[in-house]
């Protein structure tokens, strides 16, 4: 077993964390949210967490074994030295190897409560009668099936659906999700916990020099582009704004842009102020939130909402949609809109960018709302929830 934190004792919890999303990712938002866990846990007592598999490309995996003396890989593992190379498929060798050492520790009995850090429910038949635990991250595809291509959707819904009924305990990490699980799936609201997200990002302290340093002023919009994003009907939006002011651009964080986007861009007039960023490393995303202007969120539905945080320790404006999981995160430190009506997102838009004191309020209301989510306050609730599990054992 490679085993990470505190020494065990007869009244700790051991608690095991699978490959899954160390598998699917090199880096990205599920992925750190576990290895941050990782980290804080062995500040926390009573608590020990052990990863019984190496196979992976993830940052924030090898970065684990690299910051923590304490932590002992697989002894099967021990010596492997493996390059980042991105993106791992499931079902690779890797995929197999991870999963057999996921399963040969669970069948041993040792560990107190299981953690998968995804959905797929491989585990169910070999738990050997432990509690596992479950993090609902959204559920979009549940709430919006039509947005999804039905081979991936259903196989994910029904994935979801198998653990979401099997579970000792449910995190949510929105009052939002919590309440969209209880009413998707009749779960009792007590066997449901939220725990908040925080964000990895340091506070920047003084951003303003940078910010009016900037030669040409931008936008910011962060992560994918999906249909409940919104960015197709925000876009009919923007087209017109940035038409009028050819000096403004929009920056887009995530990944490349599409054929079809580009060519909805030129359609626009506008292909030549939409840029995209990879911003593929933390200090390539701090530096274009401390820069922008303002960050535009509109989605149409989220989990959480993590890029409002990240904003905020940047001292980037915010403005967002008042939908969904948005006003947990934002509270009264963003400039709302109704992403479905053209009009409202105009409205702010325009406000935004033609209100300087407006932008350097809300500046300054990220940064106290920021306070209320750490990652302490998320390790503490979900050391809780481990504790619950291992005292309650598995559901009926």
């Amino acid at each position: 077993m490679g085993i990470l934190t505190n020494h065990r004792t007869a009244t700790s919890t051991s608690v095991m964390y699978d490959h899954q999303a160390f598998a699917m990712q090199q880096y990205g938002g599920v992925s750190r949210y576990f290895a941050e866990l990782a980290d804080g846990l062995q500040q926390e007592d009573g608590i020990q967490v052990c990863f019984p598999w190496h196979h992976t490309d993830n940052i924030y995996y090898h970065r684990i074994i690299r910051n923590n003396a304490s932590y002992t890989p697989p002894g099967w593992a021990r010596t492997l030295i493996r390059r980042i190379r991105g993106y791992v498929h499931p079902h690779t060798k890797d995929e197999m190897r991870n999963r057999r050492a996921v399963i040969a520790e669970l069948k041993e009995g040792a560990i107190d409560v299981f953690h998968p850090t995804y959905y797929d429910p491989y585990f169910l038949e070999h738990l050997n009668g432990k509690p596992f635990v479950l993090t609902v991250y959204d559920m979009i595809h549940e709430k919006f099936p039509e947005y999804f291509a039905p081979t991936v959707r259903d196989a994910l819904i029904n994935q979801k659906k198998e653990l979401i009924r099997s579970a000792a305990r449910i995190i949510a990490i929105s009052d939002q999700t919590k309440k969209d699980i209880v009413e998707l799936h009749a779960v009792p609201e007590q066997n449901i916990t939220t725990v908040y997200l925080a964000t990895s990002f340091a506070v920047v302290p003084d951003h303003n020099t940078v910010r009016d340093a900037a030669t040409a002023p931008y936008m910011l919009f962060v992560g994918t582009r999906d249909i409940y994003k919104n960015f197709t009907g925000m876009m009919t939006v923007m087209s017109g704004i940035l038409r009028t002011d050819r000096t403004m651009r929009l920056i887009c964080a995530g990944p490349a842009f599409s054929p079809s986007e580009r060519s909805l861009f030129a359609s626009y007039g506008i292909a030549d102020q939409v840029i995209h960023m990879p911003a593929n490393t933390d200090d390539a995303l701090r530096a274009l939130y401390t820069r922008a202007l303002f960050l535009i969120y509109p989605s149409l539905y989220e989990g959480f909402g993590l890029p409002i945080l990240e904003a905020f320790a940047c001292g980037c404006p915010v403005l967002t949609a008042n939908r969904s999981s948005i006003p947990e995160v934002g509270g009264d430190a963003v400039y709302y809109c109704d992403p479905t009506d053209h009009d409202s997102v105009r409205e702010g838009v325009m406000r935004m960018l033609k209100d300087r004191e407006l932008r350097t309020d809300l500046r300054r209301r990220g940064f106290e709302r920021l306070k209320q989510f750490t990652w302490a306050s998320t390790v503490h609730g979900t050391a809780s929830v481990y504790h619950q599990a291992k005292t309650t054992g598995t559901m009926p």
